[in-house]
């Protein structure tokens, strides 16, 4: 992604109160004094524009999709890194309990991405087990904000040695190479979870990439705006999965691909006439 002014980069994901958007300006909107950033959101209903103001067009988006916010509104996420500390090495995964019995919810994520209560008991020994992040084999980080990884495929691969699966839904990941950067030194993994994020259109079929998901082998991306152009480069890219969940993208057919390369699981809400 080009950086521009203030760090920001154009394709970045973002949030602004409670909701999410991609940034594609930084600059200048003349007459207004100071620098603006200019969002399209997932919510097309919140926009006011479509990337332009008093004639000139800044940017680019669905009708009426556009918005200009001002910087200190934005809200670019926490790296990967920084989730895992804060759920699960700060005990933030599991609240404290006192003699009252007065638990607070916790939920799990299942297959279909649907969120069951659990209902602790010793949540005390719980905290103490997450804790010992290396330990854990499966970890959701929902709703995270993540945007980045924040190290190197070995520093994650030492954080979490032993995990197999992984839940990164709705986050503010960007790119496939954000995504990447994140499971490369996950040796272990082979179940990964990216539905609800928005990434950019893949680069050309990468080798590069292709290494940093060798090891999976079910795949989630239901809610993402895919097109079956995407769809064929997961096929290229995600060379071991034999489980793909595709449910709510924008898939019209399925066409110039070998399915009994994996199966297609849960493709409702895709197919129109």
């Amino acid at each position: 992604m080009e950086v521009e002014g203030g760090g920001f980069a154009i394709g970045q994901r973002c949030r602004v109160g409670e909701y999410f958007a991609t940034i594609l300006y930084v600059g200048a909107v003349p007459p207004s004094q100071g620098e603006w950033v200019g969002v399209e959101w997932d919510d097309a209903n919140r926009g006011k524009h479509s990337g332009d103001n008093d004639g000139v067009q800044y940017f680019s988006c669905k009708p009426g999709g556009g918005s200009f916010v001002r910087p200190k509104k934005i809200n670019r996420g926490v790296t990967f890194l920084e989730a895992v500390r804060q759920r699960y090495a700060d005990g933030g995964g599991v609240a404290d309990t006192d003699d009252n019995g007065d638990d607070d919810d916790m939920f799990v994520v299942d297959e279909a991405s649907r969120l069951t209560k659990v209902y602790m008991v010793g949540k005390d020994k719980i905290t103490e087990k997450l804790s010992q992040v290396d330990m854990l084999r499966d970890i959701s980080l929902r709703d995270m904000l993540i945007s980045s990884a924040g190290g190197d495929s070995e520093q994650i691969g030492a954080t979490l040695p032993s995990l197999k699966e992984l839940d990164l839904s709705h986050n503010l990941l960007s790119t496939w190479n954000d995504v990447a950067a994140i499971t490369t030194g996950l040796k272990k993994l082979n179940s990964l979870n990216i539905s609800e994020n928005r990434l950019a259109p893949p680069p050309d079929f990468s080798a590069g990439l292709s290494s940093g998901f060798g090891s999976l082998t079910k795949l989630f991306v239901n809610k993402m705006n895919l097109q079956w152009s995407e769809v064929q480069f997961i096929a290229a890219t995600f060379q071991a999965i034999q489980e793909l969940h595709l449910c709510q993208n924008h898939i019209k057919a399925l066409q110039g691909l070998n399915i009994n390369q994996f199966m297609v699981n849960r493709v409702g809400g895709n197919l129109h006439r």
